[in-house]
């Protein structure tokens, strides 16, 4: 008989069904949402930074100083959110300014928890000095 032959096929599963998407870069958090403290074992380390531009009127005015900035660091080392959490001097054209466009352009090589790369956030100060 014709059905007699199916009987003897024995379907073996061996190998795990996959798909594209495990192989996709997890997509960084939106701007501003990550949380005020994020545990990992290996701090952001800046790998790219930017010209920090000193501010002609601050040079003439013999302004200097630290500006500290609150940095998000993606999983994928770019910088997201900025912000000024201890001016030197505000306002256009200023020193917190020049220090904010700086750092946007940096790049890091990410945190690290559980040897995974995480967002976190970082606070650190960007120094003007006059030489």
């Amino acid at each position: 008989m014709e059905g007699d032959d199916d009987e003897d096929i024995e379907i073996v599963d061996t190998i795990e069904k996959t798909s594209l998407e495990m192989f996709k870069e997890e997509a960084p958090p939106e701007f501003g949402t990550i949380p005020e403290f994020v545990p990992y074992e290996i701090a952001p380390v800046p790998i790219k930074k930017a010209p920090l531009v000193y501010p002609e009127f601050a040079k003439k005015s013999g302004i200097e100083g630290e500006v500290w900035l609150d940095v998000e660091v993606f999983s994928n080392g770019k910088v997201g959110k900025i912000r000024v959490i201890k001016s030197l001097m505000a306002g256009p054209g200023g020193l917190d300014e020049a220090a904010v466009n700086s750092v946007k352009q940096w790049e890091f090589s990410p945190a690290k928890s559980g040897g995974k790369p995480v967002s976190v956030r970082v606070k650190f100060p960007v120094r003007f000095y006059l030489q």
